[in-house]
């Protein structure tokens, strides 16, 4: 199979997995292994959102996890809403409603994976005490999460999940509402063309859009997960494809 690699130094982003492992492990087949040499380094982000609503969430952790062993600070992992929501329904969060938005949220396909992996059968996930969830997730995926981070930049880029306030410093802004942010998204469907003034191009998940992806000069939005779809954009060569569920090859992307 011929490796996508359209840059000399290749800026791939991904956007919200969703355990969508089929289509995530078509587009690395692509773009692996991330090349190293005469001083060009290929780089991966990850947006956030790599769990619930999908049948593979436990497999795309263990990709991502193997994925930071074998290169390092050439993949980048952000963290998404769909992770606090984890983290919060495991234990960070004493609330039994936390538990409960986290299943009515996609939670519930993600705790039958975990459950199917140790082989341990409920007929109806509910009845099972909170308190023992986490008994069933992997310390090496806990202390993944853990350590994701709510936000990246280059010298033209800034990553995060949902959004930002594009005029104050990201290490001044509250790291939840880089995770949840939808309003920055819903300025720029409502007016895309403006000359919005910030600097650096903001990039995020989160917002999924039936139109996605969504690309203007100083913005942009890639979830297309709600469309059972992973978008795969190169930035340094703007060239992007799409993973279809089902499809067994990339379709490229026309911006």
């Amino acid at each position: 199979m011929s490796k996508w690699r359209p840059s000399e130094e290749c800026l791939y982003v991904i956007p919200d997995i969703h355990g969508q492992l089929y289509q995530l492990e078509l587009i690395l087949s692509r773009i692996l292994p991330l090349r190293k040499r005469n001083g060009f380094r290929d780089k991966i982000i990850f947006l956030g959102d790599y769990v619930d609503r999908g049948s593979y969430s436990p497999d795309v952790i263990d990709k991502l996890v193997d994925l930071k062993e074998k290169y390092n600070d050439q993949v980048v992992c952000l963290i998404g809403n769909h992770e606090l929501m984890f983290m919060d329904a495991i234990g960070n969060s004493e609330s039994s409603d936390d538990y409960l938005i986290w299943m009515q949220n996609g939670g519930y396909n993600t705790l039958v994976s975990y459950l199917d992996r140790a082989n341990y059968k409920l007929d109806n996930p509910y009845v099972l005490d909170r308190r023992r969830v986490k008994d069933f997730i992997p310390l090496k995926h806990i202390e993944f999460i853990k350590k994701l981070q709510p936000y990246y930049e280059t010298d033209d880029f800034i990553f995060v999940h949902g959004g930002c306030d594009p005029y104050t410093k990201l290490s001044e802004q509250d790291p939840k509402t880089l995770v949840w942010d939808r309003s920055l998204f819903n300025k720029i469907v409502k007016n895309p063309y403006f000359d919005y003034e910030w600097e650096k191009c903001i990039i995020t998940g989160h917002n999924c859009y039936s139109k996605a992806p969504l690309i203007t000069p100083k913005f942009m939005m890639l979830d297309s997960s709600c469309n059972n779809e992973l978008i795969v954009i190169e930035l340094n060569s703007m060239e992007g494809f799409v993973a279809e569920k089902g499809n067994k090859k990339m379709n490229k992307l026309i911006f």
